[in-house]
């Protein structure tokens, strides 16, 4: 004969099912799950703060470089120098242009009478 809510041994077997399941989502079916939840818990604390000193570093190495970082500011005085140095390379060849040009109306220089 069987009642319509069931029999004594199913409703120990749903109930113990239901207090195993409860006490494994809570954690509290030992110590050594708490304990894994606690060093868990721990290890996550640790990731987040070495994400945050990560972020940190990150941001002083990029301030560092771009404080010791001269290359690019460099650029413009390496040409405005290789600039300087044609035009003074223009003006010598023009010079001597001028002094040959000076030397040719002159003349050959006078023979000096000692």
């Amino acid at each position: 004969m069987s009642s319509a809510f069931g029999t004594l041994p199913g409703w120990l077997t749903l109930l113990t099912l239901v207090v195993v399941g409860y006490l494994l989502v809570r954690g509290g079916s030992g110590t050594a799950v708490t304990g894994l939840q606690d060093t868990n818990r721990e290890l996550v604390r640790q990731i987040g703060a070495l994400k945050d000193e990560n972020t940190e570093l990150r941001a002083r190495v990029r301030a560092l470089e771009a404080k010791t970082d001269v290359s690019e500011a460099l650029v413009p005085v390496v040409k405005a120098l290789k600039d300087h140095e044609t035009r003074a390379a223009e003006r010598h060849d023009g010079t001597l242009h001028i002094l040959e040009l000076v030397a040719e109306r002159l003349g050959p220089e006078p023979e000096s009478e000692a």
